[in-house]
């Protein structure tokens, strides 16, 4: 596996144990200041760091046993795709989300958010 891979791989791991530690600055951190957020195909959701981290935040402190499992994982040069299985509460319904995160200079530049089109973004 090439250094580029590793690196993106190894950020995007980080991402996901601040995800489902809740830790808000931590999930921010790893993101590029200028980053964006985009639900699939192309319409933005977040533009930049701060605003993650507001919605973030916010999200964990409304579910804070808010929880992601990595079902599959592909890695191609600097980006990685993960199938995720997202769990607000323990008592509610699990969907899935695809995501493909694009890596620069050791930060996520971009995120595109693929799921069921019946799944809202809540918060």
């Amino acid at each position: 596996m090439s250094v580029v891979k590793q690196q993106a791989e190894h950020l995007i791991d980080r991402l996901i144990a601040a995800y489902n530690a809740r830790d808000a600055d931590a999930f921010a951190n790893c993101f590029a200041d200028d980053a964006v957020i985009y639900e699939h195909p192309n319409f933005p959701k977040q533009v930049q760091k701060a605003e993650f981290l507001e919605y973030y935040v916010k999200l964990f402190k409304e579910f804070p046993q808010n929880h992601t499992e990595r079902l599959y994982r592909a890695v191609i040069d600097n980006r990685v795709i993960d199938h995720e299985l997202v769990m607000r509460t323990p008592e509610s319904k699990p969907f899935e989300v695809l995501t493909i995160y694009e890596v620069r200079n050791n930060l996520i530049q971009r995120v595109d958010f693929v799921r069921n089109t019946t799944t809202a973004w809540k918060v």
